[in-house]
């Protein structure tokens, strides 16, 4: 059998890879608990050089430090309160509750919750961003972070971090503690990747 070369998209490779992800969480009994998800890949590009892929469901957040210290997020915020969310939710028949779907849950799309999955979809927002050499870190986190900082409060917090010297393999955790002193509540996670 020949190799045929692959005709579709990144980003269309990720959709499929978060939609299968979610039928295989339905073996696992998922009907009442989900997770969220940001995904990243960089890869260099023929013509482009190093791309920067970027998929999420939920609140999970993805955010990139470029030329200046600038922060840049690549990835949207799936929430029950979003105009954009709303109306889709609405319209497949389900309502908002105190910023909640079907006044239960405060995402709008996630893995799992197979419950309430006619209005809560795995279906990721996608970003492909061209990289430069002033690209500098990634910041990966789930919403215990985003909670109690700004994208642009992140990235201040971790380049201040760099340039005090702080270990490269101690950033994530040291991003994570200053979230938790700044009284995060919700999970919180972090992954930082230098570029």
């Amino acid at each position: 059998m020949e190799h045929q070369p692959e005709s579709r998209s990144v980003e269309e490779c990720m959709t499929s890879a978060f939609l299968v992800t979610d039928i295989e969480t339905s073996a696992h009994g998922l009907t009442v608990s989900g997770s969220t998800a940001a995904t990243c890949l960089v890869r260099e590009e023929e013509e482009l050089g190093r791309v920067l892929y970027c998929a999420n469901v939920g609140d999970s957040r993805a955010v990139l430090c470029r030329q200046g210290g600038t922060a840049e997020r690549l990835t949207y915020d799936h929430k029950a309160s979003d105009p954009v969310e709303m109306k889709r939710i609405e319209d497949a028949g389900g309502f908002i509750l105190r910023k909640r779907v079907l006044g239960i849950l405060s995402v709008s799309r996630s893995f799992g919750d197979h419950a309430m999955k006619k209005f809560v979809v795995a279906r990721p927002f996608t970003t492909r961003t061209r990289l430069t050499d002033d690209d500098s870190f990634l910041i990966v986190a789930c919403d215990g972070v985003w909670d109690v900082m700004t994208d642009q409060e992140a990235v201040d917090f971790v380049q201040k971090a760099i340039n005090d010297k702080v270990a490269l393999e101690a950033l994530s955790q040291y991003l994570v503690t200053e979230a938790i002193s700044r009284g995060s509540t919700d999970n919180v996670t972090a992954l930082i990747v230098m570029l």
